[in-house]
């Protein structure tokens, strides 16, 4: 079963190059996503190939808006905001509303891209307290509150992996 995620977030704050450290895509062109840029990745764990479909979407509101329907049908929504910027981090509750209104279950991973040697907006509690309120709405799964660098791709492929097996697992009891 194809876990599908999607990454969100304001304009210009590193979500495509974080994909491409993510599926160790050595693009040298990395510009804006206009629109949306889908990208499949399949990874082995544990003896098991997951597959997934990722979805890069514009952070400009118009494409936002369009893709609202197709991000609630997906099963991870990664949420980047950049660690620099309140602004950018205030932002992120109308992603989080839009998977709240999802008529399926989603799991969030909110990602704080953290930038060497400037000063930090937002601290790692801010994101906490978020996380803590979204945890007891309506179709959140699970909500991870991690942060990385644009060049590190621990932090995240070990959420988005563990995470999808949680999916992974609730797919297979539903069909027995």
């Amino acid at each position: 079963m194809p876990i599908t995620v999607f990454f969100v977030g304001a304009p210009q704050i590193g979500k495509t190059e974080i994909l491409n450290t993510l599926t160790q895509n050595k693009s040298a062109d990395i510009g804006p996503t206009i629109g949306v840029e889908m990208r499949n990745w399949s990874h082995n764990s544990d003896g098991n190939v997951n597959q997934f479909h990722i979805w890069d979407i514009s952070g400009k509101t118009f494409y936002a808006n369009l893709m609202m329907t197709s991000i609630q049908g997906g099963q991870i929504t990664v949420v980047c905001y950049d660690t620099r910027n309140a602004s950018f981090f205030n932002n992120i509750k109308r992603w989080i509303t839009i998977v709240e209104q999802s008529p399926y279950p989603q799991s969030l991973i909110l990602y704080g891209i953290i930038h060497d040697y400037e000063e930090r907006q937002i601290m790692p509690s801010d994101a906490l307290l978020i996380a803590e309120h979204v945890r007891h709405r309506r179709n959140c799964k699970s909500v991870h509150c991690i942060e990385g660098r644009i060049s590190d791709r621990c932090p995240l492929f070990e959420c988005i992996t563990s995470v999808a097996k949680l999916h992974v697992r609730t797919y297979l009891n539903t069909q027995q």
